[in-house]
């Protein structure tokens, strides 16, 4: 069963289509203020810059995880042998922590403004509404109990890890924005090739026979 058609993806192409219309500023200024938030939001999101921004938050947000979930396993591994765990090691995870934190709000506005910008039609898509869960859930998790991270600490990890599905769902829409490229200029070549094969057709027909 095919699944829904990601609003973002489709925005794009709809934005595509958009630059080859003329806007006048005069149009542009008679939209409410809220409207052109809402398409300043949505172009941004739905463009290759806007997907990468996005990557690199994620990316670099799963790095910290994984650094913070090496650094806990050594810092388990010398309590288990009983040897001295060196004050630096928590001060890390501390910082670790409190990265975590920020990116969690990072996300959760990404979400707010995401929301705010595609309203309902962003839900069609059963990954983003699961996306927004975990945002939400890992949001609540860092904020509500941050500091019992040792009773939470598998569902937090969980939680951040989703969003190496999140990587690869920004690389299939950045990929979907450059091939598309490709394609609207493979169509330009070819619209131009038929142009410049009419132009000589015609001047071969216009040619004096004696000549």
């Amino acid at each position: 069963m095919a699944s829904p058609p990601d609003p973002l993806l489709h925005e794009h192409r709809s934005r595509s289509n958009r630059e080859r219309q003329i806007y006048l500023p005069e149009e542009e200024r008679q939209l409410p203020l809220i409207a052109r938030w809402r398409r300043a939001a949505r172009d941004f999101l739905s463009s290759r810059r806007g997907h990468y921004l996005i990557l690199l938050l994620v990316s670099v947000d799963v790095a910290c995880t994984f650094a913070d979930f090496l650094i806990e396993l050594h810092v388990c591994e010398l309590t288990k042998n009983g040897s001295y765990v060196a004050a630096g090691w928590g001060v890390t995870q501390e910082v670790l922590a409190i990265i975590g934190l920020v990116f969690s709000c990072l996300f959760m506005l990404e979400l707010m403004i995401t929301v705010f910008s595609f309203g309902k039609g962003y839900f069609s898509s059963k990954f983003h509404v699961f996306d927004a869960l975990v945002i939400i859930v890992a949001f609540g998790v860092d904020v509500a109990l941050h500091g019992i991270e040792e009773e939470l600490g598998s569902l937090i990890v969980v939680l951040r890890l989703w969003r190496v599905f999140k990587i690869i769902e920004e690389l299939e829409s950045a990929n979907e924005d450059t091939l598309e490229e490709y394609e609207h200029e493979i169509e330009r070549l070819r619209q131009e090739n038929t142009y410049l094969r009419q132009r000589l057709n015609a001047s071969f027909d216009n040619a004096d026979p004696m000549d």
